[in-house]
């Protein structure tokens, strides 16, 4: 990713956490 983490959302960061959380 080249764009900054700030610019990702709370949002897409809960989505991205739920998956590790599956894995």
């Amino acid at each position: 990713y080249k764009r900054c983490p700030v610019t990702l959302m709370p949002a897409t960061v809960e989505q991205i956490r739920r998956l590790f959380h599956d894995m």
